[in-house]
């Protein structure tokens, strides 16, 4: 099941104002050729405490004062921390494990968080199979096309999410 279909979609608020809390599930690409090692993570920020955890690993947890950020025009996020680069996306390759029961729970849970001025956003999880690799037939192959660009389309649009909240941060200039 689709994380982001067990939320009330609630980014449409009122409010214009940046979050200094926030939370989305993204994947963390480890390998740029093993899709196996793009897995699901949680990159939250909470006041001036930036992080990225998978279920099993912290990649870091930092101050944004030593962070660098980067968008591609891949669709990735570059997120440098001491030097270090992480490589981000909205959506994960077509062997990527899925989202954990825990991490889905972090993120439905995710305005329990002790900083004011929460703001929910998108997930950044969907569950596109991501192309149709292994299934046999020309229409298959035409669903699995589109599939990929509306999963990359969804990826792109969730990580965007993240430009104000890294703008006020001071990390990224719009």
């Amino acid at each position: 099941m689709n994380p982001n279909d067990q939320l009330p979609n609630i980014t449409e608020q009122q409010s214009t104002e940046v979050p200094t809390f926030f939370k989305s599930g993204i994947y963390w690409r480890q390998s740029l050729w093993n899709g196996a090692k793009t897995v699901p993570s949680i990159l939250a920020i909470d006041g001036d405490i930036l992080s990225l955890k998978s279920d099993q690993q912290t990649a870091f947890e930092a101050s944004v004062s030593t962070v660098k950020v980067k968008f591609t025009r891949f669709g990735t996020l570059v997120i440098q921390v001491n030097g270090k680069k992480y490589d981000v996306t909205g959506v994960g390759a077509a062997i990527s494990r899925p989202f954990t029961e825990e991490q889905k729970e972090e993120l439905a849970n995710r305005n329990a968080g002790t900083a004011q001025n929460f703001v929910a956003g998108g997930l950044g999880v969907n569950s596109f199979g991501v192309g149709a690799g292994g299934v046999a037939g020309t229409g298959f192959a035409i669903v699995g096309a589109v599939q990929s660009v509306a999963g990359f389309a969804m990826g792109v649009k969730e990580l965007n999410k993240w430009k104000p909240i890294f703008a006020k941060a001071g990390i990224y200039k719009t």
